[in-house]
C-alpha cells in the first residue's frame, strides 16, 4: 500500500527480485516471512516506493531452477507480459516503473516546483510531467496513477521512430495511469488485456 492505495502485483514484477540469485529457492524462503505480511489484503504491507518491471518474467526465471512462473501467476496482466503477450494498453507501458508517495519530497526543479503547486490547486495533470536535463539523452516522466500516488519513468527521443520524449511520456503515462488503476488494484479488470 502506497498512500492508501491498495497495490497488488507478484513478487516477479519487483525490479528487486529480477536477478537469478534472487529466484533460487534458498534465497526466496529467506524473504518468505517479509512477503508473507506483504500478501494478506487485511494487513497491507505500506510502502514509500516500489520499483515495478513490465518485462517477460519468463526469461528472468529459466535461468533459475524456479518452476515455470507463468503458471503460477494469478492476475491475468501479469501472465500475458510473463508469455509475452504484451499488445494494447500493456505494449505501451515503459519496461520500468516507479510508482512512489506522492508526498515524498522531490527535487528542487522547475518542473517539480510546477507540478507541485499544480498540486496543491487541486489541477491533475492529465499529460504527463517531463524534465530533461540540457543536453540529456534521457528525460524523467511523471504522472499521479492515482490521489497521492506518483508514477516516474524514463523516456527519451526515440531515432528510430522519430517520436520526441514529450510523445513518449504522454503515450506511455496514459498507459501507466490505465494500469495502475485497471490492473494492479484491489480487483483487475478483465477487459484491460483487450484494451487499445
Amino acid at each position: 500500500m502506497i498512500r492508501g492505495q491498495h497495490l497488488i502485483m507478484p513478487v516477479v514484477a519487483l525490479s528487486s527480485f529480477h536477478c537469478v540469485e534472487c529466484l533460487e529457492p534458498h534465497r526466496l524462503k529467506s524473504s518468505k516471512e517479509h512477503l508473507q505480511d506483504a500478501g494478506d489484503p487485511a494487513k497491507p504491507k505500506l510502502v514509500r516506493r516500489l520499483d515495478v518491471s513490465i518485462v517477460r518474467y519468463r526469461n528472468i526465471v529459466e535461468q533459475s531452477s524456479t518452476p515455470d512462473i507463468c503458471s503460477l501467476l494469478t492476475r491475468q496482466w501479469s501472465k500475458a507480459v510473463c508469455s509475452g503477450q504484451t499488445k494494447g494498453i500493456l505494449g505501451r507501458l515503459p519496461s520500468s516503473i516507479r510508482l512512489r508517495d506522492g508526498t515524498l519530497r522531490e527535487e528542487a526543479t522547475p518542473a517539480a516546483e510546477q507540478a507541485a503547486d499544480r498540486r496543491k490547486d487541486g489541477i491533475r495533470p492529465v499529460a504527463a510531467e517531463i524534465h530533461c536535463d540540457v543536453d540529456a539523452k534521457f528525460c524523467d516522466a511523471r504522472i499521479e496513477a492515482l490521489p497521492g500516488l506518483l508514477a516516474e519513468w524514463t523516456v527519451w527521443k526515440d531515432e528510430r521512430t522519430g517520436t520526441t520524449a514529450s510523445e513518449m511520456a504522454d503515450r506511455q503515462g496514459i498507459a501507466i495511469v490505465e494500469f495502475v488503476r485497471r490492473a494492479i488494484g484491489p480487483v483487475e479488470d478483465a477487459t484491460l488485456l483487450q484494451a487499445e
